[in-house]
């Protein structure tokens, strides 16, 4: 091309380079997140928590209650409380969960 514009083979180039550049940030930003995942597994693998919930679900410990949020961690002593119309998923490991249905208590045990 005449006139300093930039030929075809140029502008395909930088197409190729900017696409390859993004895959490459996308698989190490999907690399990095598995390994957070990884190491960070063995700190939750026995503690219970929050998976799920609908409604108002309250968690008592040591005398203060608090609404449950996804993923809240649940300590030993913990009370878990569904009040009316509300259900929450309590996952305890890996291979276990307990579903409570509304004006339900569970206590969380060592």
């Amino acid at each position: 091309m005449k006139g300093g514009g930039q030929s075809s083979r140029g502008l395909n180039e930088t197409v190729l380079y900017g696409a390859s550049r993004t895959g490459t940030q996308r698989t190490l930003i999907a690399a990095l997140t598995m390994l957070i995942a990884i190491a960070a597994a063995p700190l939750f693998a026995d503690q219970a928590f929050v998976e799920y919930f609908e409604g108002d679900v309250t968690v008592i410990r040591d005398r203060e209650e608090f609404f449950a949020d996804f993923g809240e961690p649940l300590e030993a002593g913990d009370l878990v409380v569904t009040a009316s119309r509300s259900i929450a998923v309590i996952r305890l490991n890996e291979n276990a969960q307990v579903k409570l249905r509304e004006n339900t208590q569970i206590r969380i045990d060592s």
